[in-house]
């Protein structure tokens, strides 16, 4: 019934339709983890499905019926690539991985590095073994996923440290920019705030308090230390309501 052909968006579909998620990541992890895979492996693995042709059928939750599609060379080319192959978890960190965390969640924690961008440097090693070894959370991977953010945005050469610092004052920042925005809302109509070019921000408060809540609990059991620089001035600035101020102050304190 599907057909990419040289219809582009049939190919986008085609191409989302295979995309291997996380599921089949960690079932595929234990045997990708086992070599070391070059980009001649990835050609000859991507060649090797297509040659297969493989056809797999998707059905409507709606229940209108089912389509069928099959695995072209672009398409196999496309899943490979999604599987980040090439990528490694450092020797050094994957054994505190395999000491810390529960064999039921390692591979599911492994699949979140093979999916994540960002550059191995020593003071990373060094800060992730810490982080596996001393993070007091009982739900590993939010704060996981959070750290494997920050390491994606900051630069490889920042010093860990002060990158999670400036972090949380930026989600700070967001907290009060949601909250001026919203105070701008219920002050005026919508289309005043259109006309004078206000931009209110999509910011999860809760998210933001939990990622904040996650640098405090990094840094407090790494390092040692917790940023709280200027907290009453920011407070003040934020005019926070009594239950907002509260939260914050078990964040900052």
């Amino acid at each position: 019934m599907l057909d990419a052909g040289e219809n582009p968006d049939l190919a986008a579909v085609e191409q989302l339709l295979f995309s291997p998620d996380a599921s089949l990541q960690q079932k595929l992890e234990p045997h990708i983890e086992k070599n070391v895979w070059t980009q001649q492996d990835l050609r000859e693995l991507a060649d090797a499905l297509a040659h297969e042709a493989v056809r797999a059928k998707f059905g409507f939750t709606d229940g209108r019926g089912i389509i069928s599609a099959t695995l072209s060379p672009a398409t196999a080319a496309a899943a490979v690539d999604r599987l980040h192959l090439l990528r490694q978890i450092d020797p050094c960190v994957r054994r505190c991985m395999e000491t810390h965390i529960h064999p039921d969640l390692l591979m599911r924690a492994k699949v979140f590095f093979r999916n994540s961008r960002f550059v191995w440097t020593e003071s990373r090693v060094e800060f992730l073994s810490l982080f596996f070894e001393k993070a007091p959370f009982d739900d590993l991977f939010e704060p996981l996923a959070f750290v494997l953010e920050v390491l994606c945005e900051v630069s490889p050469e920042d010093t860990l440290l002060e990158a999670l610092f400036k972090k949380k004052r930026r989600l700070f920042s967001y907290l009060q920019l949601a909250r001026r925005a919203e105070a701008r809302r219920k002050s005026g109509t919508m289309e005043t705030i259109i006309g004078a070019g206000i931009r209110i921000p999509h910011v999860d408060p809760q998210q933001t308090l939990r990622q904040m809540n996650c640098i405090d609990r990094i840094t407090q059991d790494l390092y040692g230390r917790i940023d709280d620089t200027d907290t009453m001035v920011l407070l003040e600035e934020a005019a926070l309501g009594s239950a907002d101020a509260d939260a914050l102050f078990c964040i900052l304190r």
